[in-house]
């Protein structure tokens, strides 16, 4: 099921085995979670697990070096942690990403409230949004 499925969400977490440092690999949708131990975070442990590799859909996850590796999935960059990104930068003044957050909670409602599917006109709308205020980020990051 977790192959067959056009979105699987993956992640990892470090947790503790008999004393010593292991992870907890998570491979899910939204009706079937897999978790596997492994000693290793990164690749060698989702080649052993053997879903990954495997995997033809899009994969959702944070920026963890590791999924991108995986070419036979699309990718997708998880929100929640963009969001936790946005938070850090928020936290060191740049105001730029008060106003990206805004922007990308407000989508996720826009998104919601037309049931999954923007019309492409809509979508364009907001497109335009976001490449502002990335345009006025990138300006005020390289002054």
């Amino acid at each position: 099921a977790l192959l067959e499925s056009n979105i699987l969400h993956v992640d990892e977490t470090s947790l503790c085995i008999n004393g010593k440092l292991a992870w907890v690999h998570v491979v899910c949708t939204s009706r079937y979670p897999y978790l596997a131990p492994h000693a290793s975070r990164g690749k060698k442990a989702t080649d052993d697990i053997g879903i990954l590799p495997r995997y033809e859909g899009t994969m959702m996850h944070d920026g963890f070096g590791t999924y991108p590796k995986y070419t036979k999935a699309t990718h997708a960059l998880c929100h929640v942690h963009h969001l936790r990104e946005l938070k850090g930068f928020i936290e060191q003044g740049h105001t730029w990403a008060m106003r990206m957050t805004t922007f990308l909670l407000a989508a996720k409602q826009a998104v919601e409230a037309h049931h999954g599917a923007l019309s492409e006109e809509e979508a364009k709308r907001w497109e335009r949004v976001y490449d502002r205020i990335l345009e006025r980020a990138q300006h005020r990051l390289e002054t």
